[in-house]
Order: structure tokens, then C-alpha cells, then sequence
């Protein structure tokens, strides 16, 4: 079987303060951040994970290859 993988959830509230922490709220509700992996569109329906990395905030959508992607990053 594969490695264990950690799983955090948001909340809807918490999203806000998160991206807007790393000053990316007002381009999430414009519609213009892309997935790190992508470069797809993100929104709130296929917002997939936030990987914070080296003082910026890594966003990916939920396609599963982008997801691998995000955690063989955030294994180092």
C-alpha cells in the first residue's frame, strides 16, 4: 500500500483569511488564480489543496495527477 498522506480541511470562512494572508483573495474571487501544476482556473469548486512553500502559497486544483503533484513537492 502507499505512504500515509496528511489531509487538513478548510472551512469556507477560514479560505478568506488564508488566501488573503498571502494577499490572493481578491484574484480568487476574480477568477484568476491557476493551479501550480495546470494552470487551470481555480474557484471554490475544484480547489483542490494549499501547500505553502518557501513564503508563498501553492494552489492546486482536485485533479488527481495536480494532487500527486502537490504532495511529492511538499515531500521534498
Amino acid at each position: 500500500m502507499s505512504d500515509d498522506i496528511e489531509i487538513s480541511a478548510v472551512r469556507d470562512r477560514d479560505l478568506k483569511e488564508i488566501l488573503s494572508r498571502y494577499g490572493l483573495y481578491e484574484e480568487f474571487e476574480q477568477g484568476l488564480l491557476r493551479c501550480a501544476s495546470c494552470e487551470i482556473s481555480i474557484d471554490q469548486e475544484n480547489l483542490g489543496a494549499l501547500l505553502p512553500m518557501a513564503g508563498e502559497l501553492l494552489i492546486y486544483c482536485g485533479s488527481s495527477e495536480c494532487l500527486e503533484n502537490a504532495v511529492e513537492l511538499s515531500r521534498g
